[in-house]
């Protein structure tokens, strides 16, 4: 619905808003094979208030997602080609200014996938992520609101992994309890040639603990 408002104030609210995007394709200009794609994301209650600047979104689900991360030699993530960057300003923002608001009261990632390529070693580091499974509740942009994230996925061929504990993003803190079973060691030999002057062939490791 649009309304009258003030100069410089969107007037409009919208209630229970629901959309659907079937089988989509992200994909990096002048690379073959898609960098995402997700069989199906739903979106429901959503609400928007223009003169609040404040977004409300009741439940998102992403489901059969199957994604690509790679870390270029230099150290770059490559989804960060996506992203158009702007020159860093040292303006203040204009007095009376609010960024908009988003938040999600419940959101989840079913069955996902993701091919993890790391090119910094000097042998190739990869792995598959599968079986992805993370639910979030409580998510929002406002300063100092922290949501809840619980996540569980197959690391390689029977590794397992599990995050679980609070996160915000305005600014980014938080405390995740991270359990890592089963994780292959042969697969991280990339990573342990400039250290060590073995090879290792077999073995399996377990940890657990906690990031702030």
């Amino acid at each position: 619905l649009l309304s009258p408002a003030a100069e410089g104030t969107v007037a409009l609210r919208v209630d229970g808003g629901k959309a659907t995007i079937s089988e989509l394709r992200l994909q990096v200009p002048g690379e073959k094979q898609p960098l995402w794609r997700i069989a199906r994301i739903g979106v429901a209650g959503v609400g928007v208030d223009g003169p609040k600047q404040q977004v409300v979104v009741g439940e998102v689900v992403v489901a059969g997602a199957q994604g690509r991360l790679r870390r270029e030699r230099d150290g770059t993530l490559g989804f960060a080609r996506l992203l158009r960057t702007t020159a860093a300003s040292s303006e203040p923002a204009a007095a009376g200014t609010m960024a908009w608001q988003v938040a999600i009261a419940r959101s989840a990632l079913q069955r996902a996938s993701i091919d993890v390529e790391d090119l910094v070693p000097e042998v190739p580091f990869r792995t598959r992520v599968s079986e992805l499974d993370l639910r979030v509740t409580g998510w929002s942009t406002a300063r100092g609101q922290r949501a809840q994230f619980d996540g569980r996925a197959r690391v390689g061929s029977g590794g397992r992994l599990a995050v679980r504990g609070p996160l915000a993003v305005n600014p980014l803190a938080g405390r995740l309890e991270v359990t890592l079973d089963a994780i292959d060691l042969a697969a991280l030999q990339p990573y342990l040639d400039p250290l060590v002057a073995v090879v290792v062939t077999a073995g399996k490791a377990a940890a657990k603990g906690t990031l702030d």
